[in-house]
C-alpha cells in the first residue's frame, strides 16, 4: 500500500482502499438488486391471481346473463348493445367538414400529378393544421365521391385507395 501525494498537498488513500469500498458498494447493489426482484416476482404473482378471479368473474357474468335471457325469453339480450357501437354507426360528417376535405383535396391534387391515398391527404392536411381524424377523412370522401367529385382510381402495393379529382369535379359541392 503506498500513500498519493498530491500536488495541492492533499493525500490519497491506497489504491488498494478504492478497490475494496467498490466491491462493497457493488454487493450493497447487487443485494438491492435481488430483494426489488423477488418484491417484482410477488407483485406479478400476485396480479395473476387477481387476473385469473376476474377472467373467472367474467365467465359468470356471461353464464348468468345468458340464463337471465333464456329464461327471459329474449336470446338477444345476452349481452347488452354497446353504446359507442351503436351511435359510431349512425353519425354524418358535417357539410363544412365535406368542404374542407374537398378543398384541401383539390389543393393538393393541384400540386401532385398522380393518385394519392387518404393518409397522404390526411397527413399534408394535419401538417398545415386543419388534421382531421381517418374515420371522418373517409367519410367526406364518401360524400365527395357521391358528388361525382372525387374518384377511387386504383390501389396501391400495401393496400388501401388511390384518389385523384373526376373530371369535372371541382365543383362537386
Amino acid at each position: 500500500m503506498s500513500t498519493a501525494i498530491a500536488t495541492n498537498g492533499h493525500v490519497s488513500p491506497p489504491q488498494d482502499d478504492y478497490d475494496a469500498l467498490a466491491e462493497r458498494m457493488q454487493e450493497a447493489v447487487d443485494a438491492q438488486v435481488a430483494e426489488l426482484q423477488a418484491l417484482l416476482a410477488a407483485e406479478l404473482a400476485g396480479r395473476g391471481h387477481l387476473e385469473d378471479l376476474l377472467a373467472r368473474s367474467k365467465d359468470r357474468e356471461s353464464r348468468i346473463r345468458k340464463a337471465v335471457a333464456a329464461l327471459d325469453g329474449n336470446a338477444a339480450a345476452a349481452k347488452p348493445p354497446s353504446k359507442a357501437h351503436s351511435s359510431k354507426e349512425n353519425w354524418q360528417v358535417s357539410d363544412e367538414t365535406t368542404e374542407r376535405v374537398r378543398v384541401a383535396f383539390m389543393e393538393y391534387a393541384g400540386q401532385h400529378d398522380e393518385p394519392f391515398t387518404m393518409t397522404a391527404l390526411a397527413t399534408w392536411m394535419g401538417k398545415r393544421g386543419h388534421g382531421i381524424g381517418g374515420e371522418t377523412m373517409r367519410r367526406a370522401l364518401g360524400v365527395l365521391r357521391a358528388r361525382e367529385g372525387v374518384g377511387i382510381c386504383g390501389s396501391p402495393r400495401g393496400g388501401g385507395k388511390l384518389w385523384a379529382p373526376m373530371p369535372n369535379g371541382t365543383d362537386a359541392r
